[in-house]
C-alpha cells in the first residue's frame, strides 16, 4: 500500500498502531477493529469510512487519485 501511495504522489499520514497505544486505541474506537493496513477516509459530509483490506484500499486510491483510471466494478 505504501508503494501505491508513493506512486500516486499522495501525502497521506501514516500511524503505527502496533507500537503506539494512542493510535491503536484510535483505530479500535474509530473503525471497530485493530487491523492493519487501514485507511480512514473523511467523507465530504464529515462522516468517516474505514477500509481494511489492501486491495480495497489500493482500488479506492486509484479510483480517487489516478488520472484516467476507470473502476472494473
Amino acid at each position: 500500500m505504501r508503494k501505491e501511495i508513493a506512486r500516486l504522489g499522495l501525502n497521506i499520514e501514516t500511524r503505527d498502531a502496533q507500537h503506539d497505544p494512542q493510535h491503536r486505541a484510535a483505530l479500535e474506537a474509530g473503525g471497530g477493529q485493530i487491523k492493519v493496513p487501514c485507511l480512514k477516509i473523511r467523507q465530504d459530509d464529515g462522516s468517516e469510512r474505514w477500509l481494511y483490506e489492501s486491495d480495497d484500499i489500493k482500488a479506492w486510491l486509484r479510483e480517487r487519485f489516478e488520472p484516467g483510471f476507470e473502476s472494473q466494478a
